[in-house]
């Protein structure tokens, strides 16, 4: 009999166990935000714009500006995932404007953060003070290969997208745990774009592969009396797996 109680209390301890880690399994494994970007229209001057154009009497030529690149490329960092989900239509003609859904899923054991508001934030040009401005561009990218072997097989579709966050602004940022993913909807128009002959193969049809690039930057900014310095680098710089279409002639 002793020995039939203690095979059910370990039975019902499993069963306990197993049900806290499914618990916390999909308590983590869900969608915590979603962008519609397929009819943003970044409105309103660039940042910096505030700056330069602030009159200060004692700065009637403007503040001097130096600018530093600290980075051309940003790095691949693989904390994010990016994936489209969805494609309307895997038959497209020049001109058609197919949107499609993405997820961005955090892949990895620590929380990350991604810029998340519609509209940047431009600097207050009465604070002489360091800032800030986080920034994702998001677009879409075509090819004749479905694994592009340098530039000269890459195209851009007009109507990437973007997201801004500001520094000393954390509800501008998007918080994504371990597991968990966000989710984007896009929109681009099939015109090419690019520095080769690319694009005269695709306005002559066929099979094509389309995937989404993200690349993120910080824009770093000194404001100080007359003077300005700004300087700006990559921070994570995505590329989701191809999809297959089809250009129609």
């Amino acid at each position: 009999m002793r020995r039939e109680y203690y095979v059910k209390v370990a039975i019902a301890l499993a069963v306990t166990l197993g049900m806290l880690v499914l618990h916390h399994f999909f308590a983590a494994a869900q969608e915590v935000g979603f962008r519609d970007l397929t009819k943003q229209v970044v409105i309103g001057k660039a940042p910096l714009d505030a700056l330069r154009e602030f009159k200060d009497p004692d700065c009637p030529k403007g503040p001097l500006e130096i600018t530093v690149d600290y980075a051309a490329v940003a790095p691949t960092v693989r904390d994010l995932q990016l994936q489209v989900v969805e494609l309307r239509s895997t038959k497209l003609r020049i001109d058609d404007t197919p949107s499609m859904t993405l997820d961005l899923r955090n892949t990895l054991t620590k929380t990350v953060k991604i810029p998340w508001q519609m509209e940047p934030k431009p600097f207050d040009p009465t604070a002489q003070e360091s800032d800030e401005r986080d920034s994702v561009s998001i677009d879409v990218r075509i090819s004749d290969q479905e694994k592009p072997l340098g530039w000269k097989h890459i195209g851009y579709l007009r109507g990437g997208t973007q997201l801004f966050g500001a520094a000393k602004n954390p509800e501008s940022f998007k918080e994504i745990a371990p597991g968990q993913w966000v989710t984007l909807k896009i929109q681009a128009m099939v015109e090419c774009s690019s520095n080769n002959d690319l694009c005269d193969r695709v306005e002559n049809g066929g099979r094509f592969w389309i995937s989404v690039s993200w690349d993120e930057s910080i824009l770093e900014v000194s404001h100080s009396k007359c003077h300005l310095g700004t300087g700006g680098y990559g921070t994570r710089s995505l590329v989701s797996k191809p999809v297959a279409v089809r250009i129609l002639h």
